[in-house]
């Protein structure tokens, strides 16, 4: 069903009516994104939460069961310093903690808002750890770990974000382990 052409040819159509939305995000990264800031999109003045929510909601309605993973996957490959992927389960238990957060548009945006909330915290525990080897002084979170487990290219924030999802909540791995004081 998946590896179909007329999926790609879906996937390509609906991706090239988005062009104009996509470039309007494309230096958003998801710790300082301003969700009420409006932007630009082809003639018309829009806020960034409508932009995603359009957006999401336009991936979404691709068809041959385009569901939350596949959606937000390839939101992620466009923009990767904006968009946090997301599967069923990780909408389930974020719904549990916000009952605005659903497979919609608007229940990603919420999705969204409440990861940059985990970010900012992220990098204000980093920058009070005692971390070995300490971090520079101009490092960030993103930075210092992609260093530290050399990755090339870096991940992004929201890219973490997504792995520790993934791990907490669809693989349900307790952080800390259970061993650990």
């Amino acid at each position: 069903m998946w590896n179909r052409p007329e999926t790609a040819r879906a996937i390509v159509r609906t991706l090239e009516r988005l062009r104009s939305h996509l470039d309007a995000l494309k230096e958003l990264e998801i710790t300082t994104v301003d969700f009420d800031r409006v932007i630009a999109v082809d003639s018309d003045s829009i806020r960034v939460s409508e932009v995603i929510e359009h957006y999401y909601n336009t991936v979404g309605a691709i068809g041959f069961n385009f569901g939350p993973t596949a959606s937000s996957k390839l939101l992620h490959i466009l923009q990767p310093r904006l968009f946090v992927m997301w599967d069923k389960d990780i909408v389930d238990c974020f719904r549990e903690k916000n009952q605005h957060v659903s497979n919609s548009g608007q229940g990603y945006r919420v999705f969204l808002e409440l990861m940059q909330q985990t970010g900012k915290e992220v990098s204000r525990s980093f920058h009070a750890s005692d971390l070995t080897p300490p971090p520079r002084s101009d490092d960030d979170p993103v930075r210092y770990l992609s260093e530290q487990l050399r990755y090339d290219p870096p991940k992004t924030m929201a890219k973490y974000l997504d792995e520790y999802n993934w791990v907490t909540i669809t693989n349900m791995v307790r952080v800390p382990p259970a061993w650990h004081p």
